[in-house]
């Protein structure tokens, strides 16, 4: 039993740390293809877990219900998708596919909401590991070792797309958000300067002087009209000059700006975050599983609270990020190929 706890909490976080490691043996990011079949097939795995390993066993340890024996199922599955709702609502994150940040605005950098995204995610998993144990350790729960070990491995199989598909965007770098841009386009595209406006205020009072004044006072206005377009001329130039250097002073900081966006970190810097991405979930189940004698009474709702915590997560990220754009057919042959596998495992090992 002891070497089935220890497997069942380490293989996940041992998916996503072989997943990071990647990064070591390819220069680029996955293309988008390899991409979407990898994320459609996390997609399948946590879906049949969450049917096969939580949904299924939550309704068979509250079969003295009888017909009603769907309530608790019914009940933590919708508590589930309620609590990662809450944190997704709550927390700061960012996916990567895109470059809106959501939940509560902040400046955190958008490596660390990008890294808060996996974590939330992981979070169900984590759960889900730790409450299986849980009820093996009770010996009440209707789950056998095997079958615990089965969602670990299923879990572990599709955490390994997860730690590769956040750790080489972050080895190659990542572009600037289009909040950047706009800012950097509003500075070096601004319009006609303060001088500019003042000189042509000049000219057309200059224009308006009425004609029907003496020789003298005409001459008079020609000289002053004269001296004040010579002055007007060296105001416009001097305010040229200064606009052009103010332009090549944020064309340089935009391009520093740019090549520290793409710039990218280390290998073993991007290996380590997209490591410790995946140790909420051991940390999870550990502590799910120091309160095992607390969660028995109520296990049939936290197995089906895990199990829509982790739907959640499929609806939420990984099916869009899969489904959009070219090659969406990869990502639905890729669900169907995880959810076959992980069927299959937990039958077979269950």
């Amino acid at each position: 039993m002891t070497i089935y706890l220890l497997a069942g909490l380490l293989l996940p976080f041992a998916g996503t740390t072989l997943g990071a490691a990647c990064v070591f043996f390819l220069k680029n990011e996955l293309k988008p293809g390899v991409q979407k079949t990898l994320l459609g097939f996390a997609s399948g795995v946590m879906v049949a877990a969450s049917v096969w390993s939580l949904l299924i066993p939550s309704m068979e340890m509250s079969e003295s219900m009888g017909r009603l024996s769907f309530i608790p199922a019914l009940a933590g599955l919708l508590a589930g998708f309620a609590f990662l709702l809450l944190m997704d609502i709550a927390i700061p994150h960012m996916h990567l596919d895109s470059d809106q940040a959501e939940g509560p605005k902040c400046r955190l950098p958008r490596t660390t909401m990008l890294l808060l995204a996996v974590t939330l995610h992981n979070i169900p998993e984590g759960m889900a590991v730790g409450v299986v144990f849980a009820g093996v350790l009770s010996g009440e729960a209707q789950i056998t070792s095997a079958g615990a070990l089965a969602l670990a491995i299923g879990i572990a199989i599709q955490n390994f797309p997860e730690g590769a598909v956040i750790s080489l965007p972050l080895r190659g770098g990542m572009p600037l958000s289009d909040e950047l841009n706009n800012e950097r386009q509003t500075e070096n595209c601004s319009g006609r300067t303060d001088f500019d406006i003042e000189t042509s205020d000049d000219f057309q009072s200059i224009q308006s002087v009425p004609g029907t004044q003496s020789t003298k006072s005409v001459q008079n206005d020609q000289s002053a009209q004269s001296t004040q377009s010579v002055h007007s001329a060296q105001n416009a130039k001097n305010a040229r000059s200064t606009h052009s250097a103010q332009n090549i002073k944020n064309a340089q900081n935009a391009q520093s700006l740019q090549t520290q966006s793409t710039k990218g970190m280390s290998r073993p810097k991007a290996f380590l975050c997209g490591m410790l991405s995946g140790i909420v979930e051991p940390v999870g189940a550990v502590i799910t599983i120091l309160l095992s004698r607390l969660v028995t009474p109520v296990l049939p709702y936290l197995l089906s609270f895990a199990a829509g915590a982790m739907l959640y997560v499929v609806v939420e990220e990984l099916i869009p990020e899969s489904s959009t754009g070219e090659h969406s057919n990869l990502g639905t042959i890729g669900f169907a190929a995880g959810f076959a596998l992980m069927m299959v495992l937990d039958v077979a090992l269950g």
